[in-house]
């Protein structure tokens, strides 16, 4: 019978420790992979000239704007200068 953790018996939690970084970088290496193989195919990203009204052209509205309106409570600087 083996030992535990406690009393001096770590094999266990180091093989499930391994098994655990083993799995991760496997995961991890098949992803790139997989990303790099249908990058070859189609392209996965756009290019900086494009990425400028990409919220606009897709989902026909603006995802993030410097000129948002105050969060509730606060008034935006224009509102407390005017």
């Amino acid at each position: 019978m083996t030992q535990g953790l406690i009393h001096g018996g770590g094999g266990v939690l180091a093989a499930e420790v391994a098994a655990g970084v083993g799995c991760a970088a496997h995961s991890f290496v098949l992803t790139v992979a997989m990303l790099r193989v249908i990058d070859g195919i189609t392209p996965i990203h756009v290019g900086r000239d494009e990425e400028q009204g990409l919220d606009a052209a897709e989902l026909g509205e603006a995802a993030s704007t410097l000129d948002a309106p105050a969060r509730a409570g606060k008034p935006s600087a224009a509102a407390a200068s005017g």
